[in-house]
C-alpha cells in the first residue's frame, strides 16, 4: 500500500498508476478553490486511488463538487488526545480579569487575521476593552494587501502597527512565533479564528476544544463548534454582532466553562485517537486488499 498523505502527491499517483499494481490511497485535508487545475487534481486522485480519506464532511463535499460524482472514500476525523494536565501558560500573556482570546496563525488574508482588528474596533465602540486578543504567529503584512493594510505593509509595518493605527493596539498582545502553541491556549480563555474561507474546523480548533477552550469562528458546519454549546459560530463576519456575543460570554464566565466542557466532550467522542486509528487501519486493510490491474502496455514496475 502507498498512502499519499496530502493532495499535492496526486502527480506521484498519476505517474505510478501505469507502472505498478500496488494500491494507492489519499488523505484529503484541504478544500481546493474551484479551478480547472483543481478539477484535474481531483479527477486524477479519483482515478488512481484505491481509497480516499476526508478529514471532515466538508472536504468530501468539495471533492464531490469538483469531481461531479460521489467519490469513493470515507470521513475519518483527525485524532486529538485530551491533555492530562495543561501546559504552563505562555509567559508573555498577562494574567488579569480580561477575557483573553487566542489566535494561532501566521498572518494570511485568507485566514482573516486582520479581522481581529475590525472586531476589536467594534468591541471598543461598545466600551468593551476588557476583551484582549493574544496573537501567536508572524504578523508581517504582504505589500500586495489593499487599502491601509497595504500602505502599512509597504513601510515595513506589521499587524501590530495596523492595530495601533486603528486605535486598538492596547487590546492586543502580539507574541510572534511560538513553538508550543498549547501554552498560548493554556493562558487564554477561548480560541478565535475568523477565516475568510469559512472553515470552522482544523487543528487549532480541535486542539482548543480538547483543552476545554471554547472556539469562536465563522461558517455553517457545526460538527466541532455549535453556536452557544461549544463556542460561538456565526455564518458571516458582522463585527458588531460578533462583538455582542463575545461581550456576553465575557460577562458569564460560568457559561464559558460549560462551553469548554461541552467542547472537550465532543472532541473526546469524535476525535478519540484509538477509535480513529482503528478506523484508519481498517480503511488501509481494505484498500490493500483491493485488486489493482495495471493497464496493458504500461511502463514496467520500479
Amino acid at each position: 500500500l502507498i498512502p499519499c498523505n496530502h493532495e499535492p502527491l496526486f502527480l506521484v499517483s498519476r505517474w505510478l498508476a501505469p507502472r505498478i499494481t500496488t494500491p494507492v490511497t489519499f488523505h484529503i485535508r484541504t478544500n481546493l478553490w474551484d479551478s480547472a487545475f483543481a478539477r484535474f487534481q481531483v479527477q486524477t486522485i479519483a482515478k488512481t486511488a484505491a481509497g480516499i480519506v476526508f478529514i471532515t464532511e466538508n472536504e468530501r463535499d468539495t471533492f464531490k463538487r469538483h469531481l461531479g460524482a460521489k467519490p469513493k472514500g470515507r470521513v475519518i476525523y483527525n485524532p486529538a488526545a485530551l491533555p492530562v494536565t495543561l501546559p504552563a501558560p505562555f509567559p508573555g500573556i498577562a494574567r488579569d480579569s480580561r477575557l483573553r482570546l487566542a489566535c494561532l496563525s501566521n498572518f494570511s488574508w485568507g485566514r482573516g487575521v486582520d479581522r481581529l482588528v475590525d472586531l476589536a474596533e467594534a468591541l471598543a465602540a461598545a466600551e468593551r476593552r476588557d476583551i484582549h486578543f493574544v496573537v501567536a504567529g508572524n504578523m508581517q503584512l504582504p505589500a500586495s494587501l489593499p487599502g491601509e493594510l497595504g500602505r502599512i505593509a509597504r513601510t515595513g509595518g506589521t499587524l501590530a502597527d495596523y492595530a495601533s493605527a486603528r486605535g486598538v493596539g492596547d487590546m492586543f498582545t502580539f507574541l510572534g512565533h511560538v513553538s508550543e502553541p498549547e501554552s498560548v491556549l493554556s493562558g487564554c480563555d477561548a480560541l478565535i479564528k475568523l477565516s475568510r474561507e469559512a472553515n470552522p474546523w482544523g487543528r487549532d480548533i480541535i486542539e482548543a476544544l480538547a483543552m476545554s477552550r471554547p472556539a469562536i469562528s465563522l461558517g455553517r458546519w457545526d460538527g466541532f463548534i455549535s453556536n452557544g454549546e461549544t463556542g460561538i459560530l456565526h455564518e458571516t463576519f458582522e463585527p458588531a454582532a460578533l462583538a455582542a456575543d463575545i461581550a456576553a460570554l465575557a460577562d458569564d464566565r460560568e457559561r464559558l466553562v460549560e462551553m469548554g466542557r461541552a467542547g472537550q466532550d465532543r472532541i473526546a467522542r469524535l476525535c478519540d485517537p484509538p477509535a480513529r486509528a482503528a478506523e484508519l487501519a481498517q480503511f488501509w486493510q481494505e484498500a490493500a486488499a483491493t485488486p489493482v490491474t495495471r493497464p496493458s502496455g504500461g511502463a514496467t514496475g520500479v
